[in-house]
């Protein structure tokens, strides 16, 4: 064998063993995911404070006993169903798509200190604030998202800013009474014209 074939059998080498540890079985070599709120459990959070970009703002707290209200200036409930659904979409917000490191394009994406689509300052049981800006929609299920501590910020998918409004109406529970259908056995109806009852057989 001669010295050009000696070389060209040793790339060829090389190649196959550059090749093989990169696709090897178990590699991760996927975009690195990032949590945008590391650290925070949804069982954990104790108050929401959401404030959008028109200065409108709410408050929503846990009570005692572990249900919630809004505070609009007075604790009236909230539905706790779209409440949880919340905590669950914060505390698991992740990304592998970091848009911007610098600090210059903050008020560009819409995540700076006072130039913000929504500011969401969440507290824990300890008693520590978490903030968190949510910036420019690039579509209706993209936002950017920047956690307070840090420049970076992200482009988060399934979530928009319809889904934290910073109104307290939107947060209120307006179920007067929560029966399961199949615990009922009467219902009865009775205004000026009248009544009538429905009973189950």
């Amino acid at each position: 064998m001669n010295t050009r074939n000696k070389v060209l059998t040793a790339l060829l080498v090389v190649q196959i063993a550059i090749i093989a540890f990169i696709y090897k079985p178990g590699g991760d070599h996927g975009p690195t995911v990032t949590k945008i709120l590391p650290g925070v459990q949804s069982e954990q959070i104790m108050s929401v404070s959401i404030t959008d970009d028109e200065g409108k703002d709410v408050l929503l707290a846990k009570d005692e006993n572990g249900g919630w209200t809004v505070d609009s200036p007075q604790a009236f409930p909230a539905d706790r169903t779209k409440t949880e659904s919340l905590l669950a979409k914060l505390t698991s917000l992740s990304s592998s798509r970091l848009v911007t490191r610098t600090a210059s394009s903050h008020n560009r994406l819409k995540v700076g200190k006072n130039h913000y689509n929504r500011k969401v300052e969440v507290t824990d049981t300890s008693g520590k604030s978490h903030l968190l800006y949510l910036g420019s929609e690039p579509n209706y299920k993209s936002i950017h998202a920047r956690s307070a501590s840090q420049e970076n910020v992200y482009l988060v998918h399934d979530f928009s800013s319809w889904e934290i409004q910073a109104e307290p109406e939107t947060w209120w529970d307006t179920r007067y009474i929560e029966v399961q259908p199949d615990e009922l056995t009467r219902v009865s109806l009775r205004n000026s014209k009248g009544s009538f009852t429905i009973n189950k057989n």
